[in-house]
């Protein structure tokens, strides 16, 4: 599951045409973490999952599976 959150997190970034250097501005963190996200080298917290939903605003579970959005 945690590795579906990523590959969500990637997807909307990805289809809104947005950096991750844009997402990280948005959400109140550094490019780097959110590439740390991406590559896997780093997990993702509730907390910074919960920031990405509402920046997107999109729910949790849309998080972990975003083909339906």
């Amino acid at each position: 599951m945690k590795n579906n959150v990523i590959q969500g997190v990637k997807y909307l970034r990805k289809s809104r045409n947005l950096s991750q250097a844009m997402l990280g501005r948005a959400i109140g963190v550094s490019r780097s973490k959110i590439s740390s996200w991406e590559l896997g080298r780093r997990e993702l917290s509730v907390k910074d999952a919960v920031k990405v939903a509402n920046f997107f605003q999109v729910s949790l579970d849309d998080l972990v599976d975003p083909a339906g959005l």
